[in-house]
């Protein structure tokens, strides 16, 4: 017991502290003692586990091993961009109660690739659930997948030869076509293909048909030889004719419209594509807002699970006028009304206007006489575009160079690859 006019000292971390008590106020002051070593310690502590987050986890290792005996491990490393983690090892391995369990919480977020040797057996519940991949391989020793192992939008590869204990969708490998479809997946150019014929209804007019004609449009031409090219069977159907809009389309008592809604009724499609008038998202776009919810009610009435993409037009020497100060400011202004109109409806967008606009800045023959529509090397940048991003293929990896030397082919590839991936 400390006497009436005591001096108390204490160390904290590298922090000294003095605090001189005198008279009955030694207990008020030594409540506000203690409530600001606790502050202090919660400061160091998270600024502990920040600075660890930033330098402790690369070449961490983790023992997840259900006896702890080291015989299955998790390894992180610290990459470029975030981190990856490598599983290896054998034997049975320990469950976790949450995603927030595992020893790498800190960073599953940051997790960019997961691999797993062959001889790991089992992944346990919740192991990567935190960490939203797109895909993952695993090896042919894996016989069971725990709870909730990884993520739900992560599609899980397996090179088993039998099926998995797990109540997930896995895609098992098979080098040859199977005779059922949906199942199994192939590898075309370092990617995992699924064995299975995909199919697409375009919907638009003149910036999706132009160079072709409405009965054999060019952009949707284009597209099935380049997805096909890269080992993914598609059927196209396709409802276009020139100005249309989108409005027309969504209208059952419209010849066009009409043929729309036949062709919704019956559960056929696995992607719709929406091009709506070159400038009507601008001009109008309340009009498209609706025009595209009014589709999308139609299209989920009938077609089970039909992913919806708005193909985003583009800005043209044509079409600036006074208004637009260049074409990459038209563009810009048509992908706001896009991202608008798809973030409101929920749907998604192939950015092919961003796509051709690079492709005219870095003076590619883009355009067609008009100056206005695609040009046939506008609708082949096109093409690769909904390629890469509806189908998520390499588009670089693609040999189907239609009428184009490979140079200026690989350079559309590369233009549509750098717009899907990195804008």
């Amino acid at each position: 017991m400390p006497d009436r006019n005591s001096t108390f000292h204490f160390q904290l971390s590298t922090f000294n502290f003095q605090i001189y008590f005198k008279g009955d106020k030694m207990k008020k002051l030594t409540s506000i003692m203690l409530s600001f070593i606790a502050v202090v310690a919660v400061f160091l502590i998270v600024g502990c586990d920040t600075q660890e987050q930033k330098t402790g986890y690369s070449n961490r290792v983790f023992d997840v091993s259900a006896q702890s005996d080291g015989s299955v491990t998790v390894t992180s490393k610290k990459e470029d961009v975030g981190y990856s983690l490598t599983v290896k090892g054998a034997g049975a391995v320990l469950d976790y109660m949450d995603k927030k369990s595992v020893p790498w919480n800190v960073i599953a977020k940051q997790v960019k690739s997961i691999t797993i040797e062959q001889g790991v057996t089992q992944i346990g519940d919740n192991f990567f659930s935190a960490s939203p991949l797109d895909s993952v391989f695993l090896p042919s020793s894996v016989s069971v997948i725990g709870s909730s192992s990884f993520a739900e939008q992560t599609k899980i590869y397996s090179y088993s030869q039998t099926k998995l204990t797990t109540d997930r969708k896995v895609y098992y490998f098979s080098q040859t076509a199977p005779s059922t479809q949906g199942e199994y997946f192939h590898i075309v150019d370092g990617e995992p293909i699924i064995w299975q014929t995909l199919s697409f209804l375009f919907i638009g007019n003149s910036f999706t048909y132009r160079n072709g004609t409405t009965s054999e449009p060019r952009v949707p031409y284009l597209f099935k030889q380049i997805a096909e090219n890269l080992g993914q069977q598609v059927e196209v159907d396709f409802v276009v004719e020139g100005s249309y809009t989108l409005t027309k389309y969504a209208n059952e008592t419209d010849p066009l419209g009409a043929v729309v809604k036949q062709k919704l009724e019956n559960n056929r499609y696995d992607y719709v594509v929406l091009q709506e008038r070159s400038t009507t998202p601008l001009n109008s776009y309340d009009a498209f807002n609706r025009a595209v919810a009014a589709l999308k009610t139609k299209i989920q009435a009938t077609q089970n699970g039909a992913e919806i993409y708005l193909y985003h037009t583009w800005g043209s020497p044509a079409s600036i006028v006074d208004k637009y100060s260049s074409v990459a400011e038209m563009t810009k202004a048509l992908k706001t009304a896009y991202d608008n109109c798809a973030a409101a409806n929920e749907v998604k967008v192939t950015y092919v206007g961003n796509a051709i606009t690079t492709a005219y800045e870095q003076g590619y023959p883009i355009y067609d006489t008009d100056n206005r529509h695609q040009s046939d090397l506008g609708a082949y940048l096109s093409a690769c575009c909904h390629v890469a991003s509806m189908l998520k293929l390499n588009v670089k990896n693609c040999s189907f160079y239609f009428t184009f030397d490979q140079t200026t082919a690989k350079a559309m590839q590369d233009i549509a690859y750098q717009t899907v991936n990195n804008r």
